[in-house]
């Protein structure tokens, strides 16, 4: 099957370390794109080692940059959600595409744009309908959208967190409870500081906070990455 990922292209860049213990990019001077290889449908993608089957880059036919793939298979189509942000823009909007067998992308357009930056189409399906958790943290809220016509037309449902800044809300059903890992800014500081854990009976919430939170603080694997 393919398999989705996206890898960082940086230009050299000052960076500092925050007292956050965040590594934090000063010039913001890089480009993301996205990439494929096929895997064995069980087994995580990885990085090297196959040099049978290596990454390819995926081409962007509407140009800009591309990040944090989220592919959904329906139809006999492989729907691809992506962040993307427009040549010249500093702002992210959503949009999809369908990938074909050898990884070229077609029919793109823009499905969600906000005044402000939008990324990590996180897309899961439930209950006969198709959701997405975009991140929206300079909204300082998680929502929850649905699709009205999928896989391009989505309409808010209900925020499900809110208060600070929180990036890529993953989620996880196990045990009847439905699990939101999602890294939070406490302070507001513009640093990722920890990884929190929510709960809630279905994806509509309400999500409560896990009684151990915050769960995790190392900054090296403390924030999510696709499903």
């Amino acid at each position: 099957e393919l398999v989705p990922v996206w890898v960082g292209l940086s230009l050299p860049r000052r960076s500092v370390l925050s007292l956050a213990g965040n590594v934090r990019d000063l010039a913001r001077s890089h480009d993301w794109h996205l990439a494929w290889r096929r895997s064995e449908a069980a087994s995580l993608p990885g990085i090297g080692g196959d040099s049978s089957s290596p990454f390819a880059l995926v081409h962007l036919p509407t140009g800009g940059s591309a990040a944090d793939p989220f592919l959904v298979e329906r139809d006999g189509l492989r729907h691809l959600f992506y962040e993307h942000v427009p040549q010249g823009a500093r702002k992210g909007e959503l949009a999809c595409g369908t990938i074909d067998e050898e990884g070229r992308l077609h029919d793109c357009r823009t499905i969600m744009s906000r005044d402000v930056h939008l990324s990590y189409p996180f897309v899961f399906a439930w209950d006969g309908e198709y959701w997405m958790i975009p991140e929206s943290s300079e909204a300082r809220a998680v929502s929850l959208y649905r699709a009205t016509v999928f896989p391009h037309a989505w309409t808010l449902e209900k925020p499900l967190l809110h208060g600070y800044p929180m990036v890529d809300a993953t989620l996880h059903q196990q045990d009847g409870l439905w699990y939101m890992f999602v890294t939070i800014d406490e302070t507001a500081g513009g640093a990722e500081e920890a990884l929190f854990l929510f709960m809630a009976e279905t994806p509509l919430g309400p999500f409560e906070p896990h009684p151990a939170n915050p769960i995790h603080t190392d900054v090296r694997d403390m924030r999510s990455a696709g499903r």
